[in-house]
């Protein structure tokens, strides 16, 4: 029997790819919502692309759904180098910790 590799490049590409693509989601909310649904929008973006993210139960996956991508997947490595970019020119603009008074 035989365990799966968590090294393996094709799976740690794929999980460092979907990583930095769900930490743009994260810092987007951050700016429009707020530190607590910030925590929540990749969690939520994971449960959205498993419940709707396969057209019609064919087996593909919708262009958005980038985790269900395979690794070497141009538009989905693409997503996940805009995605965090996007989100880190958004950051600078609100401030981290807000006063209490």
């Amino acid at each position: 029997m035989t365990s799966p590799h968590f090294l393996d490049a094709a799976i740690a590409n794929t999980s460092g790819r979907n990583t930095a693509f769900l930490v743009g989601p994260m810092l987007c909310c951050r700016r429009l919502t707020g530190l607590q649904v910030a925590a929540i929008a990749p969690v939520a973006w994971v449960i959205t692309m498993m419940l709707i993210g396969n057209s019609g139960g064919n087996g593909r996956a919708q262009p958005w759904s980038v985790a269900l991508m395979p690794p070497d997947h141009l538009p989905a490595a693409l997503a996940a180098v805009a995605m965090p970019a996007v989100g880190t020119a958004w950051a600078p603009a609100t401030p981290v910790l807000r006063d209490a008074s």
